[in-house]
């Protein structure tokens, strides 16, 4: 009996290894059909498609997700990709998208960036602009890292709400020469990224003050924040 058992373990061994292949090599496991979830007017669906590398035939089980991530999050504006495999025949890309937060001005030209400071493309929209950042670092598809725009994006990010809804144009020339200015011609200096509580609160404590008093403002200049500098119209 002993050889009987051995002879069946075998037929089973067998059957897996030719149902694997089977697997592999049948028909109905060719991709058929990509599903794109989260399509923007930004980008198109073919667009999606052909950075994927897959093509129409393709077996599913031999295509790379990491591979498939990778080709479509080369379009900058994608910011993550999901993956599924869908039997018998479908790859199903689940897309989230980065946002055109700032308008970056350089030699000419204009590009949206999202907010962590990622090229999106060659383009304007109304958004609040950017200014003093080497036209060479407006690539799309780059992410800026550049200390002038880290620190101008700080600033910007700790504003109080009702100055930020009121910000036209971020200078950023440099790492202490940062600058914000106002849809009303105002011009507020803050320098380096340093002392940001006290300096949005000189800021807001001098607007309110003048506003109050029925006079204009030029500039605001609180490098030094206990010791503010204040130009008037």
């Amino acid at each position: 009996m002993r050889w009987l058992r051995i002879l069946l373990v075998l037929v089973a061994v067998g059957g897996f290894g030719y149902g694997g292949f089977v697997l592999v090599g049948s028909v109905p496991f060719k991709l058929s059909t990509v599903e794109v979830v989260g399509v923007s007017q930004r980008v198109s669906s073919d667009e999606i498609v052909a950075s994927s590398g897959m093509a129409k035939g393709d077996h599913l089980l031999t295509i790379s997700s990491r591979d498939v991530e990778e080709g479509v999050k080369s379009i900058p504006w994608i910011e993550r990709v999901r993956v599924e495999r869908i039997l018998p025949s479908k790859i199903r890309l689940t897309l989230s998208f980065r946002t055109a937060s700032l308008v970056a001005v350089s030699g000419g030209r204009s590009f949206l960036l999202d907010a962590s400071g990622v090229v999106l493309e060659e383009d304007n929209e109304p958004l609040v602009t950017v200014t003093g950042l080497p036209e060479s670092a407006l690539a799309p598809g780059r992410r800026l890292t550049l200390r002038s725009f880290e620190n101008a994006s700080a600033v910007l990010g700790s504003l109080p709400p009702g100055i930020r809804t009121k910000v036209r144009t971020v200078r950023a020339f440099t790492v202490d020469r940062v600058g914000v200015e106002l849809a009303d011609g105002t011009l507020l200096v803050y320098g380096a990224a340093t002392q940001l509580e006290l300096k949005n609160f000189a800021v807001q404590a001098l607007i309110d003050k003048y506003a109050a008093e029925g006079r204009e403002i030029t500039s605001i200049d609180v490098r030094v924040p206990n010791r503010p500098a204040v130009k008037l119209r």
